[in-house]
């Protein structure tokens, strides 16, 4: 469950770091 846990934030971290990016012009 742990793992499961920790995958599913990793996922939805990622998620987050892809869209704070976009908002920054990072990525076009």
């Amino acid at each position: 469950m742990l793992v499961q846990q920790y995958s599913s934030w990793s996922f939805y971290a990622f998620i987050f770091n892809m869209y704070i990016a976009k908002t920054n012009g990072i990525y076009t």
